[in-house]
């Protein structure tokens, strides 16, 4: 018997493909229409309610799009690059080419040259498919200001790896275990790539695992209740996704892991395929550009 979820999840995807077709609302009225002719009217016309978020979802535009020009802006870095960063400033991101060096969680201070991205490239589309709609480059540097939060924790980690390691391996080992590919070295990368296993570098559901294994490990011996050391895993992973920059496959492994556990605790059977669905919707439910992701369609469909 075909899992319920699976309907609503196809019905969701489909609403997100046909947002781009300009008859969407046509073939809305249609399948309204068809439900009046089922058996199962309810159980249709919630399908067609899920089908209408979808087709809502994508139609959406994904930000505030600036005109190209000056501005006077104090960005926060989110992410790094080989060759730039990712900056934030007032809930928009841009992507910042800069062969000056910053630190994830820096607030640069200073005025900024700003376009639109065109996409006419694979890296383009992948920064509009997060949501990156605009590229940015520093016009005049007033100043740098460390910052805080999870960003300034990711450091912190990924400089204690320096310190530790050489350059290569903590390049690898902070790829690997942060999602932090700036100090990756280049024939390292290639050697994978030549090899097969270049998604090994790439923090996936089998990095997840592995990660919260450990943390099971640490809290086994703490002479406190197996619940409550189950809720503080589900919160160290949690935090983990975070502090991988939220990437799908660590965010549909970290549900998989707190729904498990949920179930567990309140003794109910766990439906591995119904959080299957579900994660992917939530994570389509915050960003519909995750369906054209590589990186989103590999995850789910190796699972």
């Amino acid at each position: 018997m075909i899992n319920p979820f699976t309907y609503f999840f196809l019905s969701f995807v489909s609403g997100i493909l046909c947002s781009n077709f300009r008859n969407a609302p046509i073939i809305l009225v249609i399948l309204l229409f068809a439900c009046l002719f089922t058996r199962r009217r309810v159980f249709s016309a919630s399908l067609v309610i899920v089908f209408s978020a979808g087709i809502i979802l994508g139609t959406i535009p994904p930000g505030h799009q600036m005109n190209e020009g000056y501005y006077s802006m104090s960005p926060v870095v989110r992410k790094s690059f080989s060759y730039g960063y990712i900056i934030r400033y007032n809930s928009m991101d841009f992507y910042l080419n800069s062969d000056k060096t910053f630190f994830e969680g820096d607030r640069i201070d200073g005025v900024f040259s700003v376009k639109p991205i065109i996409s006419s490239n694979g890296f383009n589309e992948y920064l509009i498919s997060h949501n990156v709609l605009h590229k940015a480059g520093i016009a005049h540097l007033k100043g740098v200001s460390p910052g805080s939060g999870i960003e300034r924790i990711r450091m912190n980690l990924v400089n204690r790896n320096r310190s530790l390691y050489t350059t290569e391996t903590a390049g690898f080992v902070n790829s690997i275990l942060l999602g932090y590919k700036r100090d990756l070295d280049r024939m390292l990368k290639e050697s994978f790539r030549h090899s097969g296993v270049l998604h090994f570098l790439a923090i996936s559901g089998l990095h997840t695992g592995i990660i919260y294994s450990i943390v099971l490990l640490f809290l086994f011996p703490i002479p406190v209740s197996r619940y409550i050391k189950i809720i503080a895993g589900c919160l160290i992973m949690l935090f983990y996704a975070f502090l991988t920059y939220g990437n799908p496959p660590v965010i549909r492994a970290v549900m998989f892991i707190v729904f498990a556990n949920t179930g567990f605790m309140i003794k109910r059977r766990f439906d591995k395929y119904a959080v299957f669905f579900i994660a992917a919707m939530i994570l389509l439910f915050i960003n519909p550009n995750y369906i054209g992701d590589a990186g989103f369609q590999l995850s789910f469909i190796a699972v």
